[in-house]
Formats: structure tokens, C-alpha cells, sequence
């Protein structure tokens, strides 16, 4: 979801760059994607109240694969693209 001002909630967090203003809900993950170019994106979380990690959170990566996943950030890598 995009963020206007005054809308942040205590169980919203940020996902990218500041000035980007997009924010995460409670049940979802921050997902960056290095593939052609940065892409920051905010998707459900696979792994319920088990801890993030590429195991469960692998599925949110669109492009590429899980190189990192802890907290309520996961970043995908396209070593290809």
C-alpha cells in the first residue's frame, strides 16, 4: 500500500527507499528484488508465525531466488538477469 502522510500505523513498516513512502502491513514482508534493476515490493507472508527465512519466504521471489530473509525483509537475487 502507498502511504500518505499521517497514515503510518504502529504495525505498518517501511519497504525501500524513504522518499518511495511505501509500507507494509502486519502480514506481509518487504521484498527487494535485484534483477535489472531494485524493485521493492510488499507481499503476504508465507510463513505465518514461524520465523522468516528463504525456506518458507522463497515463494514471494517472482524473479530469482531467496538470498536473505529475516524479520519482515526478504531479498530475491537474479544472478542471471
Amino acid at each position: 500500500m502507498l502511504c500518505v502522510a499521517g497514515c503510518e500505523s504502529a504495525d505498518e513498516h517501511p519497504c525501500g527507499p524513504e522518499e518511495d513512502g511505501l509500507m507494509c502491513g502486519p502480514d506481509e514482508l518487504c521484498v527487494q528484488t535485484a534483477a535489472w534493476m531494485m524493485r521493492y515490493d510488499c507481499a503476504p507472508n508465507p510463513c505465518g508465525d514461524d520465523p522468516v527465512d528463504c525456506d518458507c519466504a522463497e515463494k514471494v521471489c517472482e524473479i530469482g531466488e531467496c538470498s536473505s530473509a529475516r524479520d519482515r525483509e526478504v531479498t530475491c537475487v537474479c544472478p542471471a538477469c
